[in-house]
């Protein structure tokens, strides 16, 4: 009989550990596709990302596709993440970005919709494009319409 020692035990819990963690994942634009639409996710200044309570991750091509997604699944959710418009390589949570719509500044599911990590850089858009500013309450309360 094996004997199991105290060293296995804490590798095999390591491994368990690692396999269900709750972590943002890159995406590969032209390669990952969307969660709710389909659509291939090209984009970078777009994409958005959601990891449930149970460790999956889950990848959008845009913060409208995200919204859809939320509305469903609220109580699943662990974290959601969208792209900052400004630094498209950088994630920024979704709850506390500020939301532009803005007719002037398309986005892949033609909802007009762009995520700012502050309000400030939003603002700077609407000094020369027609647009309204959102919080994350304020937009998830448009997009239950």
């Amino acid at each position: 009989m094996t004997k199991i020692t105290s060293q296995t035990i804490l590798l095999l819990s390591l491994v368990f550990l690692l396999g269900c963690s709750r972590t943002i994942e890159p995406i590969s634009y032209g390669q990952d596709d969307c969660h709710w639409c389909q659509m291939r996710i090209m984009d970078p200044k777009f994409g958005s990302e959601v990891v449930t309570k149970k460790g999956r991750t889950y990848k959008f091509d845009s913060a409208e596709c995200l919204l859809h997604y939320w509305h469903d699944t609220e109580d699943e959710v662990d974290q959601a993440v969208v792209t900052d418009f400004e630094r498209p390589q950088k994630f920024i949570d979704a709850r506390e970005a500020c939301y532009l719509v803005s007719e002037e500044m398309p986005s892949p599911m033609g909802g007009f919709l762009n995520a700012f990590s502050h309000s400030d850089l939003a603002l700077v858009h609407l000094e020369t494009k027609a647009g309204k500013l959102y919080t994350w309450e304020e937009i998830l309360s448009e997009y239950k319409k």
